[in-house]
């Protein structure tokens, strides 16, 4: 949900890289010879032309309109197709590695795009190898990714246009403000978060952040965070609210968001930290020695 700069190598160059040092394979016990040198070099124009549907989909928005029987490659299997071109080719190549870990590299401070919380660790495929093997080493459709965001979604495919998740190449849903939080007036303060758009959103931009906010479980993910700041801070915020008054406790807790949001608009920090500072019950420490929820 977090954007990134579009790779700058192009569909073409990448194919060619991880496609140029692929032998062919030898006939062995089970396995008959396949000639993957001709092959690779025939699928080329069926590659590029397939990089340039789905570009021109995804800057439109039109992804769901592509059909997976027209991401086949010619000669090839789909199964064989991924492990010959993505994982031989793009992995375990010295050239087409170098694309790999290029996109793996582009996000700041190695933090995932679709969480803005985890730490890249894989490529995530947008529109999945196993289904669209024609586009498994097109960086458009290579994002890089933690593993727990790219463990849930998987072989992910829309079926509708509210569930075609945010592609952060091309969807620039961060310079608003969309996501929130509520303090859970309980002993110990919790938040629980959720999207809140703002009204000038399309419906089908709404559903499809949200459906991405459930898909990736960010709920949980960021309330996890959040619980632990919340505990970490609380002894200094009753040292404060002791010595100064809630006033203080609310300024505190405000200049802490702005600093925040001057780097992620929507972080889960911000928005903790704004939270807590509207919400009177906990600015005035009605969390102190308390032993049961109060509503």
């Amino acid at each position: 949900m977090w954007p990134l700069d579009p790779p700058s190598v192009t569909a073409d160059e990448s194919y060619l890289a991880c496609s140029r040092s692929i032998q062919d394979r030898r006939e062995k016990p089970g396995k008959p010879a396949r000639p993957y040198r001709r092959l690779l070099a025939a699928a080329a124009p069926d590659i590029s032309a397939a990089s340039q549907r789905f570009e021109k989909a995804a800057a439109e928005g039109s992804l769901l309109g592509l059909k997976a029987e027209d991401f086949r490659v010619p000669g090839f299997g789909d199964d064989e197709a991924h492990r010959v071109i993505y994982a031989r080719g793009m992995v375990k190549n010295k050239a087409g590695r170098q694309i790999y870990d290029a996109l793996m590299a582009a996000p700041a401070h190695e933090r995932c795009p679709f969480c803005g919380h985890g730490i890249v660790r894989e490529l995530d495929h947008h529109l999945p190898k196993s289904s669209y093997p024609a586009l498994c080493v097109t960086p458009l459709n290579l994002v890089p990714a933690c593993k727990d965001c790219n463990d849930l979604k998987g072989s992910f495919v829309p079926n509708s246009p509210e569930s075609v998740l945010i592609h952060p190449y091309y969807d620039r849903i961060d310079d608003d403000p969309w996501l929130s939080a509520k303090v859970v007036h309980t002993a110990e303060p919790t938040l629980d978060f959720f999207v809140d758009p703002p009204d000038t959103w399309d419906q089908i931009t709404v559903s499809r952040v949200k459906h991405h906010f459930d898909l990736f479980e960010l709920g949980r993910t960021f309330g996890t965070q959040a619980n632990r700041l919340v505990s970490n801070i609380q002894y200094g915020v009753e040292k404060l609210l002791r010595a100064v008054g809630s006033d203080a406790v609310r300024e505190y807790l405000q200049e802490e968001a702005e600093t925040r949001f001057k780097s992620q608009l929507n972080g889960w920090e911000g928005v903790t930290f704004l939270t807590l500072s509207e919400d009177d019950w906990f600015c005035e420490g009605n969390f102190i020695g308390n032993s049961g929820s109060t509503g």
